[in-house]
């Protein structure tokens, strides 16, 4: 996901309120900086990456489907 700025880039992304299923957790906007808090509690550290490119920041986590445990029956 991108986020709006200036410059050269990808150009704006969707907004948290078109995406509520990407795991926002919190957008904070002051008059110098933002900061974006992200629900990422179903990956591990290896399987995140924060990087900057131009004037952008990417966050990519990525992880294997992993199987859904269902309970097995008592006798």
């Amino acid at each position: 996901m991108t986020a709006p700025g200036p410059g050269p880039g990808p150009g704006p992304g969707p907004s948290v309120a078109e995406c509520p299923e990407a795991g926002f957790s919190e957008l904070r906007l002051d008059k110098d900086r933002f900061s974006v808090l992200l629900d990422v509690q179903h990956f591990a550290p290896e399987e995140l990456s924060v990087k900057v490119v131009g004037d952008y920041v990417e966050v990519h986590a990525k992880h294997e489907e992993r199987p859904v445990l269902t309970p097995t029956p008592e006798p």
